[in-house]
């Protein structure tokens, strides 16, 4: 790729300092309001080639160093902002409003918003057993919180019902899932008990057991925990188990049981 001459390095430089003063995203990357996602994302590379101040030695414009460097921070803070679908909802709407900037406070409010909209939605289309749907709000309120165990433990269990997807698929983004919850909340106790129905599906005792275990360590009142204990239990009961698995798991059972 050629390399641009000195003179429009500077005078694209120039430009690009009064547009990031100014804060907008849009003028600085040379785009238009309704900009799609790889438009943002090519407009940014272009310009961020250019401004970088590394760049600068190539160009003999070291003495534009400091310019460079805040009109790429700029650069930068421009795709990250439009790049997001929440947070260029919150830009446009301040940009509308006149406002040069968005605050920190502003853009959490947007968030918190938005997520709460998403897990509203996703809990009413959880209830009808449209697991699909209630999927694709659920990827909405992780993408926006994605600390947030019971997100990750919803979008699990969505993905888990689904029998409209491939089985191994749906049970391994189900169990990745669940495991980003317990990631976030060790205490989860829906995400072992989830993950016990996991290798439940895959025909593994021990790790069944394991995750009940868990799941009632965590809460003794876990109602669908103690009713998948009993039917271990009984299953144990009812036929010859493997060697070792039925003792495993009556010791692992005894032991949660005399703990108070």
């Amino acid at each position: 790729m050629a390399r641009e001459p000195t003179s429009k390095v500077r005078d694209i430089l120039s430009e690009k300092v009064e547009q990031a003063r100014s804060g907008d995203h849009f003028a600085l990357l040379d785009l238009p309001d309704t900009a799609s996602d790889s438009e943002i994302k090519e407009a940014y590379f272009r310009l961020a080639r250019t401004v970088h101040p590394d760049s600068l030695q190539k160009y003999n414009l070291d003495d534009r160093r400091e310019d460079a460097a805040f009109v790429f921070e700029k650069v930068t803070q421009a795709f990250q902002t439009l790049s997001d679908p929440v947070k260029r909802k919150t830009y446009i709407q301040a940009r509308r409003e006149g406002k040069d900037d968005i605050s920190p406070e502003e853009e959490s409010r947007a968030i918190q918003e938005q997520a709460k909209i998403a897990l509203h939605q996703g809990k009413m289309l959880l209830n009808r057993r449209a697991w699909g749907q209630a999927e694709d709000f659920f990827r909405q309120l992780v993408a926006l919180k994605p600390d947030d165990a019971m997100g990750w433990v919803l979008l699990g269990w969505s993905l888990f019902q689904n029998k409209e997807k491939d089985l191994n698929t749906r049970l391994e983004e189900a169990r990745a899932s669940f495991q980003k919850a317990i990631k976030h909340d060790e205490t989860n106790a829906d995400a072992h008990y989830y993950l016990a129905l996991y290798y439940k599906e895959l025909g593994k005792s021990d790790q069944v057991a394991k995750y009940i275990k868990a799941t009632l360590e965590l809460n003794r009142n876990h109602v669908p925990a103690l009713r998948e204990k009993r039917l271990v239990e009984m299953r144990d009961s009812q036929k010859p188990a493997q060697p070792g698995v039925g003792e495993y798991i009556k010791g692992l059972f005894g032991r949660l049981g005399k703990k108070k």
